[in-house]
C-alpha cells in the first residue's frame, strides 16, 4: 500500500501517503463484495428488475451518512477512517438488499467451464468495455497524480468537478440506459432485429 500510495499522490506529504496507504487496506477487501454487488446487479436488470438494484446502490448513502453523523472527532484520519469503513460496510448492504430478490428470480450453480462458448463470447463482448473503463480510470489516476503535485485545492476541486459530472449521469443518463440495453439484451438474444429498431426510435 504505501508503494502504491507513493505513486499515486507523489505530491503528498508523508503524513498524506500514510494516510492513503491505510485507506488502500481499508477498501480492498471491499472489491469481492463490489464484484458480487455488481453481479447482481446485472443480473437483476437483466431480468427486468430495476427497482431492488438501484435501491442497493443508495446503500452507500445509508452507511456513509450516519457515519459522518455520528462521527464527533475532528481529527481528519479518524473521519477518513470512518469513511472506510462505513464504505466497506455499504458493499456488505448493497449485497443483502439484492439477494432475496435474485434468490427469487435466478438459479444459481457454481459450475465453471472454461471452454464454453458463451463465456468465450461474453468475453469477447467484454473486451472494449473493460478497455474503455480502464482507459477512464487511467485517466483519473494521471489527473489525481499531476494535482497532488499542484496544491491541495487544485486535487479537491477535480474531485468535486468530476461528482458534479457524475451527477448529470446518474441522474439523467445510467437509469435510461439500463433499461434501454436490457431490453435491447433480450431482444438481440431472440434475434428481434424489427424489435430492436422499434425500441431504439
Amino acid at each position: 500500500a504505501p508503494q502504491i500510495a507513493s505513486v499515486y499522490m507523489p505530491g503528498y506529504s508523508p503524513e498524506g501517503q500514510a494516510l492513503v496507504a491505510q485507506m488502500i487496506r481499508l477498501l480492498t477487501p471491499m472489491f469481492v463484495l463490489q464484484v458480487a454487488a455488481y453481479l447482481l446487479t446485472a443480473l437483476l436488470n437483466a431480468n427486468e428488475s430495476f427497482i431492488v438494484p438501484h435501491l442497493a446502490t443508495m446503500s452507500l448513502s445509508f452507511a456513509l451518512i450516519p457515519a459522518l453523523t455520528l462521527t464527533r472527532s475532528q481529527d481528519p484520519r479518524q473521519i477518513a477512517q470512518a469513511v472506510a469503513l462505513a464504505t466497506s460496510a455499504s458493499a456488505v448492504l448493497e449485497v443483502l438488499i439484492q439477494l432475496p430478490a435474485a434468490s427469487r428470480r435466478l438459479k444459481f450453480r457454481p459450475v465453471l467451464q472454461p471452454r464454453d462458448p458463451l463465456l468465450r463470447q461474453t468475453l469477447i463482448v467484454a473486451l472494449p468495455a473493460v478497455i474503455a473503463t480502464g482507459s477512464s480510470e487511467i485517466n483519473q489516476l494521471l489527473q489525481k497524480n499531476l494535482t497532488s503535485t499542484i496544491n491541495e485545492d487544485a486535487a479537491s476541486a477535480l474531485v468535486f468537478g468530476y461528482k458534479t459530472y457524475a451527477i448529470y449521469v446518474g441522474l439523467l443518463i445510467l437509469p435510461i440506459t439500463v433499461i434501454l440495453f436490457s431490453r435491447l439484451g433480450k431482444l438481440s438474444a431472440a434475434d428481434d432485429r424489427p424489435g430492436m429498431l422499434a425500441l431504439q426510435r
